[in-house]
């Protein structure tokens, strides 16, 4: 039977060139289509104040599988979640809200312009 655990099967994991309990640093987010600014801002912007998921869920008292989830897009950040974000970070993650509900709003009338030539 062999066992899972790395550090068990290789005990010399230093000489193999992995590192040893280190943990890897965040990297900044990059524009994705299709992704909103508000995810992008507030993952840069978290990053750029130096904290963690956890430091920022703790902030906002919800989890940090909540954090992970609005900063990859798959959650929408909640309205009452603005007024508990850090000071350097509301303010970028506010303005990309903005930048986000003005393409929305530009998307919509293109829509309604369509309709509106088909009717």
């Amino acid at each position: 039977m062999q066992i899972k655990f790395r550090h068990l099967i290789f005990p010399d994991m230093a000489a193999r060139g992995w590192p040893a309990g280190k943990k890897r640093g965040a990297r900044p987010a990059r524009a994705v289509p299709g992704l909103p600014e508000t995810t992008l801002a507030m993952r840069n912007a978290r990053i750029a104040a130096k904290l963690t998921q956890d430091d920022l869920a703790a902030a906002l008292g919800c989890t940090p599988q909540f954090v992970s989830d609005i900063e990859n897009g798959r959650r929408p950040l909640p309205e009452r979640y603005y007024e508990k974000l850090p000071p350097p970070i509301r303010k970028v993650v506010i303005k990309a809200a903005m930048a986000d509900l003005a393409h929305a709003k530009e998307m919509l009338s293109d829509k309604q312009l369509r309709l509106r030539r088909i009717v």
